[in-house]
């Protein structure tokens, strides 16, 4: 598997959140080609640290939470909570408006 990432993003938060980003975008495009997880108007993806972690075997639990916490600061993605069972503690993600600009920016561009 091949990993991508915004350069953009990565001068931003880091190059492991760079590429956590481009994850969570994947998913949350999917979820909205399908029309699922659509919740306060906006289209989300459901993931755990340990999920994350699986994906990125080069970055550790640490360095995943470091790299959400960056995104967070950075006004790049949004977290909530729409799991349907209370003892669920499940993150939920969506993009915010600058994180998709900056990677529709990229697309434009061929990179």
């Amino acid at each position: 598997m091949q990993h991508t990432f915004s350069v953009k993003i990565a001068v931003i938060a880091g190059i492991p959140a760079a590429v956590i980003l481009q994850y969570i975008s994947f998913w949350v495009k999917a979820n909205e080609d399908e029309g699922r997880n659509y919740e306060d108007g906006r289209y989300w993806t459901y993931l755990t640290v340990k999920d994350i972690k699986e994906k990125f075997p080069y970055l550790s639990e640490n360095q995943v939470r470091l790299a959400i916490k960056k995104l967070k600061e950075n006004n790049l993605v949004h977290t909530g909570n729409y799991n349907h069972k209370s003892f669920d503690h499940t993150t939920w993600f969506t993009l915010s408006e600058k994180a998709w600009s900056i990677l529709k920016s990229n697309e434009n561009r061929g990179f």
